[in-house]
């Protein structure tokens, strides 16, 4: 698992945690997937806050998954 912070200049912190539920896919082959999830920007919506894609499937077959936002600085995603 990785935890990637951010910290922004008003030093509010975020985070992004990637969770890999598959061995055949690298740390780097995660952090590619979940960079593209990110620059499509936050297209989602779950209770009135906007987060990543849900769901993304990718041509070789791998997804991944943004889960519920349980804190509006954390954004936490599943790759397999």
């Amino acid at each position: 698992m990785f935890l990637l912070r951010v910290i922004k200049c008003d030093d509010m912190k975020r985070r992004i945690i990637i969770t890999i539920d598959n061995d055949s896919i690298t740390d780097l082959d995660a952090l590619e997937r979940i960079s593209e999830v990110v620059k499509g920007g936050k297209v989602s919506k779950y209770k009135d806050v906007e987060q990543y894609c849900f769901v993304t499937t990718f041509k070789d077959g791998t997804k991944t998954y943004a889960r519920d936002k349980k804190n509006i600085n954390t954004d936490s995603f599943v790759v397999w």
